[in-house]
């Protein structure tokens, strides 16, 4: 098995967020808004390929299970060293028990009879995969009043 191989180069986050956000805005039959604070000009080597597959993952998740219009707030930052980027939704939240289990394969969130979205268990699997590939480090908060935070870091340049 050897896995993805991935390919870095220079790239504007700030730019490459952005336009996740708008294609991800675009896609017929979403339920929620988006809100987005992002800082310009932050760059990092990375893949773009696997860093949208990542984001776009995390945003999948965090519609998936948030109610009907509700907000998905998205903020990039930079402050000396580090590049936080941070996905926070209004949506039913992640029991502490089950934050660490969430990235594991094939895991699925709840309990069966709240399983009517289709989903393989593999989407926040990659998305620590593809996170610990670019030397970043990814938690799970809980956001107020509900819903769940992923917040992801990296070393700047």
């Amino acid at each position: 098995h050897k896995g993805y191989s991935f390919h870095f180069e220079e790239v504007n986050l700030s730019a490459l967020v952005r336009l996740i956000i708008q294609r991800f805005q675009s896609a017929p039959g979403l339920k929620n808004k988006i809100e987005s604070n992002l800082q310009e000009g932050i760059f990092l080597g990375a893949d773009k390929v696997a860093f949208s597959l990542m984001l776009n993952n995390i945003l999948e998740n965090a519609s998936k299970y948030s109610p009907e219009n509700s907000i998905i707030h998205i903020r990039l930052q930079k402050t000396e060293s580090r590049i936080t980027l941070t996905i926070a939704d209004e949506g039913n939240g992640i029991p502490d028990h089950e934050k660490r289990k969430v990235f594991q394969k094939f895991y699925r969130l709840g309990r069966e009879e709240t399983r009517n979205t289709k989903g393989t268990g593999l989407g926040l699997y990659i998305v620590k995969y593809i996170v610990e590939h670019h030397h970043g480090k990814i938690f799970i908060l809980d956001n107020s009043p509900q819903g769940s935070v992923f917040e992801i870091t990296f070393q700047g340049e």
